[in-house]
């Protein structure tokens, strides 16, 4: 009986992490590593130093590209994040941009 509680408990916490970006591409957390080295320059629906989030691409190569490589005054991430984590940053990016557009 226990196993099963255990076993509904996790599954339960997996979808309720859908969509914070914990849950995606294995357990790469992909609203801190925003909240860590995005947040700064970029806002969700203000331009920072960077655009705000709202007025970026939707394309996900465009977006891979730029955290990749850079683009403009905004550094490379390859450093910094796994190919993995930035693939993860993007289906992030694109998940809060698809959230706004539902409001």
């Amino acid at each position: 009986m226990r196993k099963v509680m255990m076993t509904t408990l996790a599954a339960s916490m997996l979808l309720a992490f859908q969509g914070t970006g914990i849950a995606e591409e294995g357990m790469i957390n992909s609203a801190a590593n925003f909240k860590k080295n995005c947040k700064i320059c970029h806002k969700l629906d203000k331009k920072g130093m960077g655009p705000a989030i709202l007025s970026m691409s939707t394309d996900p190569i465009i977006l891979t590209k730029a955290i990749t490589n850079g683009r403009k005054a905004m550094p490379s991430f390859t450093k910094k994040l796994s190919t993995e984590e930035i693939k993860a940053m993007v289906k992030h990016l694109l998940a809060l941009k698809k959230q706004q557009d539902k409001h």
